[in-house]
């Protein structure tokens, strides 16, 4: 799991990607580097804040730059419980991390075309 890490010198936005992340990532690749940012694929909400205490754990420098994405994709989901369902289980995947690591990253990453935002404000 550390390879797909950033270095501990690293400038920009670390972001964890949750939900419907698939799409944003090569196929196989854990983590994906921009000019805007380092982003880490989540597997479920479960190892959300797993990850993040991981991450500010082997890399305590960059703890304040750690933020959250939560990527939707519309087409996959067809049952509006389902999706509500789903929204729930990540927003409770949060609560756990203290908003203390969390750091608000770039409002748009240009080069994955999508918005993103943090939770609790840097």
């Amino acid at each position: 799991m550390d390879e797909n890490l950033p270095p501990e010198d690293f400038q920009g936005a670390v972001i964890l990607v949750c939900g419907d992340n698939s799409p944003l990532f090569v196929s196989g690749s854990r983590h994906r580097e921009t000019r805007q940012g380092w982003y880490l694929w989540v597997k479920d909400a479960e190892q959300l804040p797993l990850l993040a205490q991981h991450l500010s754990l082997v890399r305590p420098a960059l703890a304040s730059q750690i933020s959250v994405m939560l990527a939707v994709v519309p087409e996959q989901h067809t049952s509006g419980d389902d999706f509500t369902q789903s929204l729930r289980s990540w927003q409770r995947a949060v609560v756990p991390v203290p908003c203390g690591i969390w750091h608000d990253p770039p409002a748009v990453d240009c080069d994955l075309g999508i918005a993103v935002g943090g939770l609790c404000g840097g």
